[in-house]
């Protein structure tokens, strides 16, 4: 029991001053009998979580066959507070998994380093908007940098705290992408890019056929061998996009601006190239020719 609950406690059992409490209407939401005490009571617990640090291990997500995003989850781990440059504070009596909002254009994915920053009371939702609109009264993260593996039991652990079923997100290794492949249930990174790349890859005479998978980090295009060529992606910053290559073991990442409101210039570096453009077809070949994989292309 909190200070706060021992005082209202105290107060309600008082003879004196319960009678006076019932009188000017406080005594039920003392005792939890309103929504709105209910709720402020949930905003403080929500607060008191503010500053910690983990691992994403159940990115929140919203497909199109939902009416509202599912929650995710994050771990509250050691490890992430050294990643973070952070020292480790008390946590006694604080759970060790949190729940965590979906929020547009964050992009999570599974083994992100991040804060406990912000929360939000309970609001309505405006599904599908392109606004981000939508709060459930979770807690909003902030990606750190830092990337941690993660264990299949801890998304385990999430599934259970949040009381929904793995079948609802996204597949944690990701799935190979065929001509029945359902978009609406494909990682956020991935399904800006899932159909073009597809389109891509029929349309080049490779045998046996290359292997499109999508996943957290985005859309893979592989050899039938296991080579990974070409990583189709959002662009973050570069160095996100090095150190996603080199965990991968990847040839070449595409780091793709989606937001036309930048000032952004295409550029590559150390094969992990930054772009507006979505030339698919042209990526794929260029490294594939580059490793021996196809016919060499020769400047125009």
């Amino acid at each position: 029991m909190s200070k706060s609950e021992a005082n209202a406690a105290a107060a309600t059992g008082d003879e004196k001053i319960a009678p006076h409490l019932r009188e000017i209407g406080v005594y039920s939401d003392m005792q939890g009998g309103t929504e709105a005490f209910r709720e402020a009571k949930l905003q403080v617990e929500r607060l008191n979580q503010l500053g910690r640090v983990g691992v994403v291990v159940l990115p929140p997500f919203w497909s199109s066959h939902q009416s509202h995003p599912l929650l995710g989850a994050v771990h509250v781990r050691a490890d992430a507070y050294q990643a973070a440059g952070r020292r480790l504070p008390p946590q006694a009596g604080l759970p060790s998994y949190v729940g965590i909002e979906w929020q547009e254009g964050s992009n999570l994915r599974t083994g992100d380093v991040v804060i406990l920053e912000d929360t939000f009371s309970d609001r309505p939702a405006t599904p599908h908007s392109h606004e981000d609109t939508f709060r459930s009264g979770g807690l909003l993260p902030k990606r750190l940098g830092p990337f941690l593996r993660v264990d299949a039991s801890e998304r385990a652990a999430a599934l259970t705290l949040l009381r929904n079923h793995d079948s609802s997100y996204p597949r944690f290794e990701g799935s190979v992408i065929g001509g029945n492949f359902d978009i609406a249930m494909a990682a956020d990174r991935a399904r800006p890019f899932i159909s073009g790349v597809y389109q891509a890859v029929q349309s080049i005479p490779a045998e046996p056929p290359l292997v499109v998978r999508e996943s957290e980090e985005g859309v893979l295009v592989s050899e039938a061998d296991g080579t990974k060529l070409v990583l189709f992606t959002i662009y973050t910053s570069w160095g996100e996009a090095k150190k996603t290559k080199e965990r991968m073991g990847v040839h070449r990442v595409v780091a793709i601006e989606l937001n036309p409101n930048t000032s952004l210039q295409d550029f590559a570096d150390q094969d992990v190239v930054v772009t507006r453009q979505k030339n698919y077809y042209e990526d794929i070949r260029a490294v594939r020719a580059l490793l021996g994989r196809g016919p060499k292309i020769t400047a125009k």
